[in-house]
């Protein structure tokens, strides 16, 4: 499995669907009824399809805020040996980079975040190995541009106009404040699961 190339299929698969996900990953979903909520149905894997260790599939139900789903794919980072500058020559050099906060556990990765008018991609860094060990596909927003609508690369627009009105549509850059409320996952038994917390 080509990781780089199911990252833009899985971008490419907006809007996200069970069928889509576990098509592209190789793992059954199934849904997760004690953290499935009002707001969101809660499909995880399994077990693994090497290099993918697990995956997670969040989709809106009718009433939620958000427009689209968020995956979240767990990666061997030994498998993948994918590092930063791989994730830059295909993703582009335009990101923003969040570390671990003092709540989370040291080796917690740290995300290197792209945000498209649709939402964000986060790639997450082992922290020791350097290498590609999360991927999150973020489509809170929905709709906007050509699928995959990477940033500029080698001084051109790679999808021309449509993603020039991503500058436009979000000229302050990704908003960051939210970002655990959005991989985080509400079950009754606490307001707040994080990614870093998932079993």
């Amino acid at each position: 499995m080509e990781v780089l190339d199911l990252i833009s299929r899985l971008i490419d698969a907006r809007p996200l669907s069970q069928w889509g996900v576990e098509r592209m990953t190789g793992v059954r979903l199934r849904e997760d009824l004690s953290t499935s909520n009002p707001y969101f149905t809660i499909l995880r894997s399994a077990g693994p399809h090497p290099p993918v260790l697990a995956v997670e599939l969040r989709l809106p139900r009718p009433g939620a805020s958000r427009r689209d789903g968020l995956v979240i794919v767990d990666l061997d980072p030994a498998a993948v040996a994918l590092r930063q500058a791989d994730l830059t020559a295909r993703f582009g050099a335009r990101f923003k980079v969040e570390f671990p906060n003092a709540q989370q556990p040291p080796n917690s990765p740290r995300y290197q975040i792209y945000t498209y008018p649709w939402g964000d991609l986060r790639l997450g860094l082992g922290q020791a190995s350097g290498r590609l060990e999360c991927v999150v596909v973020d489509a809170e927003r929905g709709g906007g541009g050509p699928p995959s609508c990477p940033p500029p690369q080698g001084g051109r627009d790679v999808f021309g106009a449509a993603c020039r009105t991503r500058s436009s549509e979000n000229p302050g850059g990704p908003v960051l404040e939210n970002h655990r409320t959005f991989i985080g996952a509400r079950s009754s038994s606490s307001p707040l699961v994080p990614l870093w917390g998932r079993t």
